[in-house]
């Protein structure tokens, strides 16, 4: 599998979680961006069936 993220200026979401020069998050944050994502997909979803 390979994964290709938008470039962004503080460094893309992967760097955060799995290390890189920046300080890493907590797992409450990761868990917080798990249910936002979540959250997002399932408006989506909601969304699109209308």
């Amino acid at each position: 599998m390979i994964l290709i993220y938008e470039y962004m200026e503080n460094g893309n979401l992967r760097s955060h979680l799995y290390g890189s020069d920046l300080p890493s998050i907590s797992w409450e944050q990761r868990l917080e961006i798990c249910i936002g994502a979540a959250r997002v997909m399932s408006n989506l979803q909601t969304y699109c069936l209308k």
